[in-house]
């Protein structure tokens, strides 16, 4: 009985530990972005592929 007791309270336990929430706040700059450099936000400057999204965005949007 005793071994039945410890094993719940163990798994209680551990069933505690996943309902944990860090309490930080993250305040952020609205319009800043300041994570990881985007690789795709120099290619978004090249007018190629530019042309390109522009191409593939009339074929999606051509049947509405």
């Amino acid at each position: 009985m005793r071994k039945v007791t410890v094993a719940l309270l163990i798994m209680a336990s551990f069933a505690m530990g996943g309902c944990y929430e860090d309490t930080d706040i993250t305040l952020h700059d609205p319009g800043v972005y300041r994570g990881t450099t985007d690789p795709l936000l120099a290619k978004q400057a090249d007018p190629e592929q530019q042309a390109k999204l522009a191409e593939r965005f009339q074929k999606g949007q051509s049947d509405r």
